[in-house]
């Protein structure tokens, strides 16, 4: 072999092992989105729409998460999946980066909560546009709509929403169905009004989540209190519940080792700090070790005092 050969054989060889490291990684994305526009079906349309909501899930720049959210509503409106439209109508309405209109977003959501037959939440938005938007000649009818139900007074209708959780219940103590509608109301809510008021229901939507062990919702509700309410006085409570759920029900340590370091970082002086502290130290050990190290330190505590 002669050395001009050998040298472009070894050139080769380099080449194809550094190829796989610079080679262009598929767009999924990208590939569905083609699959799509040449043959424009509803199955095509739920797998790029299911990509998307998967990148929302792992993308960390709210910039491009908002991107995303904006696509996902636009794929979801042109190939009219409704439900899908809902959902990515209020990810727009609550994530700050998308640029939308509100008292429109209000009415179309509302609009979709009917189709798919979500009253209680059609209820809450129609009644918010009356609320918020007096002025609009579209009000009246609308608060003329919802009066028979909502008696003009939304706070009240989510008390009685909230009372009808318990009303037939299952073997877990709720009504599944009367809980969901309550916490879909109470997100509307929040999403419409935006006030003072809105946390505290999202704080309760989310344990009545977490007792319907709905716990993406769960987290999803306690993310919205964090990131959009940090004043709220019930914020820290919602990070240490966030860290509980993942460690306890999701069971993914490194993710709640994560979150019990961010509420230590953002709370140190909270009074569930040292609670938190704790969950922290004792990661990964059954409930059993954890059991026997409090009796324990108990029984250190007594015997120094």
């Amino acid at each position: 072999m002669n050395k001009f050969l050998a040298t472009l054989l070894l050139s080769s060889i380099l080449f194809l092992q550094c190829k796989p490291d610079n080679a262009p990684k598929t767009n999924v994305l990208a590939d569905l989105e083609a699959n799509l526009a040449a043959e424009p079906s509803p199955a095509n349309a739920n797998n790029v729409v299911k990509e998307i909501n998967k990148l929302i899930a792992n993308e960390d720049s709210e910039t491009a998460k908002a991107a995303l959210i904006q696509k996902g509503l636009k794929v979801s409106k042109e190939h009219k999946l409704s439900a899908k439209t809902a959902s990515f109508l209020t990810m727009a309405m609550r994530t700050k980066d998308v640029a939308i209109d509100k008292k429109e977003s209000i009415l179309e959501l509302a609009g979709l909560m009917t189709a798919n037959r979500r009253d209680k939440t059609a209820n809450i938005l129609y009644q918010a546009f009356a609320d918020l938007y007096p002025d609009d000649t579209r009000s009246p009818a609308f608060a003329e709509k919802v009066k028979p139900m909502t008696g003009g007074d939304v706070h009240n209708y989510l008390m009685k929403t909230a009372e009808s959780i318990f009303e037939n219940p299952d073997e877990y103590g709720i009504n599944r169905k009367s809980s969901s509608e309550y916490v879909n109301a109470c997100e509307a809510y929040a999403l419409a009004y935006d006030d003072d008021k809105a946390p505290e229901y999202l704080y309760k939507a989310a344990e009545i989540a977490r007792s319907l062990r709905t716990f993406p919702k769960t987290l999803s509700l306690y993310d919205w209190i964090i990131d959009s309410y940090p004043s709220y006085e019930k914020t820290p409570t919602a990070l240490f519940l966030k860290g509980f759920v993942i460690e306890n029900e999701l069971k993914n340590e490194d993710l709640a080792r994560e979150t019990y370091k961010q509420f230590l970082t953002k709370y140190p002086s909270h009074d569930l700090a040292d609670d938190v502290q704790f969950l922290l130290d004792n990661l990964g050990k059954s409930n059993e070790e954890i059991l026997e190290l409090i009796e324990k330190n108990k029984e250190k505590n007594e015997t120094a005092q």
